[in-house]
């Protein structure tokens, strides 16, 4: 994840990596299932935060802030999860 946030690798290399992991179509959660323990249950920003706040006007520059704030907050949270 780190790696991709970085940009040292591509979406493809993500792919792949997970193809290689999980065995291509197999399902990886299955029904039931629930997240580590550790897993996060609450976040400093959501994608409901990368949406531009009402009365604003439209601007890509904007989106993209918010859109990496969203990654760096993302990246911050999971960083102080020892076992990911």
């Amino acid at each position: 994840m780190g790696e991709s946030l970085d940009g040292l690798s591509t979406p493809s290399d993500f792919l792949q990596r997970a193809r290689t992991q999980f065995g291509g179509g197999v399902r990886v959660k299955e029904p039931g299932a629930e997240p580590p323990a550790d897993w996060p249950r609450t976040w400093a920003m959501t994608v409901a935060d990368v949406i531009a706040p009402e009365g604003e006007a439209p601007s890509a520059e904007k989106h993209i802030e918010r859109v990496r704030q969203w990654a760096t907050s993302i990246r911050s949270t999971l960083d102080g999860i020892a076992s990911i």
